[in-house]
């Protein structure tokens, strides 16, 4: 309860007064927006990095891809669906 004044400040993105001189953003929008885009962003990428992994599997262990020999085969559905991953 004693900090709520910084966290309305990391919620409400604070102003610096100083625009970046090369993209003349304020520096505020370094601070405090940035961080928070970059870390929903990798949250994404993540999911969609193990849902692909768990696709690959699913499709491997119900025989949507099979290892045999020199060269695998991929169902028309597991290629489908990873592809769109």
């Amino acid at each position: 309860q004693s900090y709520w004044q910084q966290v309305q400040l990391y919620l409400h993105g604070g102003s610096f007064g100083v625009a970046d001189p090369q993209f003349g953003i304020d520096l505020g929008f370094y601070a405090f927006d940035l961080p928070f885009y970059r870390l929903v962003l990798s949250s994404l990428f993540v999911g969609a990095f193990l849902a692909f992994i768990a696709n690959l599997l699913g499709h491997y262990l119900f025989g949507g891809i099979r290892l045999a020999g020199r060269s695998g085969a991929l169902s028309r559905a597991a290629r489908i669906q990873l592809i769109t991953l």
